[in-house]
């Protein structure tokens, strides 16, 4: 089979054959010969043309191809576009994670031991506290705090129970002058309501107080339960002011709608039985 450049060497000596006109010979006269050369000189160029075509072209005793380049010739480089650089990716700037002060530590409990009668002025390094009394005796129980509003005394009655006792009431200043009456052994400890509970239910026995928690959306559904005999007080002390909740005597169980006041509330519960807080 012919490669493309015997066919296409085979395609131009077609071609330059068919332009070389052979000039027709003269008429033979009845008298003498016609002279031959004219033919004969037609001919030689022909072949010598073919000939030309037909031999390699050679420089320099290289022989060129026809997809060679000659010899000193520049040669075109071919150029492969190069991929596109990619786009370095956008990087947002990180802000530097910040570093957490370290939390305010809470103040120890203030405890305060004692057996019989009791009265002093007290200083405690929160501004309110949840105060635990334990009493051992059998007699009555009464705990007292009088507190200066301005210039005037505020008397909050924590306890007044008879016998044993153990629970917690709330004082709302950090300076007053704290007053028990006993016939046994006793003991307060004061310390800082803290924060920050998770879940705003709440359950236990007795007198207790809460932690600090964010309240429910307003006019939420609240679930309330006390299984004693006596008196049982809820209040709710929030950041915008507090209020009272709940005021029933014996066991109960009822469902209502509770609006607190501000964005942080913790309870005061008193009672003398189980009892549980849950919003619904």
């Amino acid at each position: 089979m012919l490669s493309f450049e015997e066919r296409e060497l085979g395609r131009q000596m077609r071609q330059l054959a068919a332009t070389i006109v052979v000039p027709p010979a003269p008429p033979i006269g009845r008298r003498g010969l016609v002279p031959l050369w004219p033919i004969l000189a037609s001919l030689a160029i022909a072949v010598i043309v073919l000939a030309i075509v037909a031999r390699p072209a050679t420089r320099g005793g290289d022989t060129l191809g026809p997809r060679s380049p000659a010899p000193g010739a520049t040669a075109i480089a071919t150029l492969t576009p190069s991929p596109s650089p990619s786009a370095a990716p956008s990087t947002t700037p990180v802000p530097p994670t910040p570093v957490p002060l370290p939390p305010t530590p809470t103040p120890s409990p203030v405890v305060l031991r004692g057996d019989g009668g009791f009265a002093s002025r007290l200083t405690l390094p929160f501004p309110a506290s949840a105060a635990r009394f334990t009493h051992g005796g059998t007699g009555s129980f009464t705990v007292l705090a009088v507190i200066d509003v301005n210039g005037f005394d505020s008397h909050q009655l924590n306890v007044n129970t008879t016998g044993a006792y153990d629970g917690e009431r709330l004082i709302t200043s950090n300076d007053f002058v704290l007053y028990i009456a006993a016939n046994g052994a006793w003991t307060a400890t004061f310390r800082a309501v803290t924060c920050c509970a998770t879940d705003p239910a709440f359950a236990g026995r007795g007198d207790r107080v809460s932690a600090m928690f964010r309240q429910p959306p307003r006019d939420a559904m609240w679930e309330f339960a006390h299984d004693g005999r006596s008196n049982f007080l809820l209040y709710a002390h929030c950041s915008d002011g507090y209020q009272e909740v709940l005021n029933r005597i014996g066991s109960f169980q009822e469902s209502r709608v509770v609006s607190l006041a501000g964005e942080w509330c913790f309870w005061e519960v008193r009672g003398d039985g189980n009892w549980s807080i849950r919003p619904r």
